[in-house]
């Protein structure tokens, strides 16, 4: 560790969070990224990251006991009245929330390289 790291503390809180911000805007800008675009294709996995936190916490039960009754969403839905979503319940109620997110990230990281 150089002395100028150890004179910094450990990275934690803020400042940790700025230094991955400008590690991961590095890693963007040498993929090709311009300055604008490679902040917003932070930005967007920031975005993306966060928002499907809140969205995985939002399935748990209020009870915290586990996800929430996939069933009342089924029961919502009926293949009269919302056949696309009747066809896709497996996967709308399915509890695999690791499988959802890596899809999500699968298909901006594509977007991203079609943009570099």
């Amino acid at each position: 560790m150089t002395t100028a790291a150890r004179s910094r503390g450990p990275a934690t809180g803020e400042r940790s969070a700025r230094s991955s911000a400008s590690r991961a805007t590095g890693v963007l800008r040498g993929a090709g990224f311009g300055g604008p675009a490679a902040a917003r294709a932070l930005m967007a996995v920031a975005n993306f990251t966060v928002g499907y936190t809140l969205e995985e916490q939002a399935a748990l039960r209020p009870d915290g006991l586990g996800p929430a009754d996939p069933d009342r969403l089924r029961g919502a839905v009926t293949a009269g009245d919302y056949p696309h979503l009747t066809a896709t319940l497996p996967t709308l109620t399915s509890p695999d929330f690791a499988a959802h997110f890596e899809f999500g990230l699968e298909v901006l990281v594509a977007g991203l390289k079609a943009l570099e």
